[in-house]
């Protein structure tokens, strides 16, 4: 799926859903999660920017009823994960800080509590996003990890991270 949005007049740039990402709250501009483009639009046709990494095929067959909801969470400083009703959810979508990185100390404010919590629950819980190529990983991100429940997603925006785990959540 592609979306088409003008920032400014005359912008008629063409994204791949699955990267595009909500406006900054700022300067009101969407954008991609990785700076790439699709493509144009000129005079009505379409203009790809690289016609190779133009079409994904997916091959397999979804039945979606999204009966089972995803609580996202975007953390900040001295998040209280205790605040979070999880009897509604069957999975957790955490995005994690700009070095893929989340508090793992403290009472109400570990990640680590919070994980066992999910999987003492039976939910499943994703992270995102990881850096594929990253060189370095912060102790924090390593204990993450170790958790049994975690399922690491590479690369991706928080919008992304989140309609993957509705899908994945959501298969029959």
């Amino acid at each position: 799926m592609y979306v088409s949005w003008s920032n400014e007049e005359n912008d008629n740039t063409i994204y791949f859903a699955a990267d595009f990402c909500k406006a900054d709250n700022f300067f009101d501009r969407f954008s991609s999660f990785d700076g790439k483009i699709c493509g144009t639009m000129n005079d009505g046709k379409f203009l790809p920017k690289d016609k190779e990494e133009l079409f994904e095929i997916v091959s397999e067959d979804f039945n979606l009823s999204f009966k089972h909801k995803v609580l996202l969470i975007e953390p900040y400083p001295s998040l209280d994960y205790s605040a979070f009703d999880l009897s509604k959810y069957s999975a957790v979508v955490h995005y994690l800080y700009h070095s893929s990185t989340a508090c793992v100390e403290g009472d109400e404010c570990s990640v680590l509590d919070y994980i066992d919590r999910c999987q003492k629950d039976g939910l499943r819980f994703f992270v995102a996003p990881l850096k594929k190529k990253s060189d370095k990983i912060y102790s924090s991100l390593e204990k993450i990890l170790q958790k049994e429940i975690v399922e690491a997603m590479y690369d991706c925006s928080i919008e992304r991270a989140y309609a993957r785990a509705l899908l994945e959540v959501n298969r029959n």
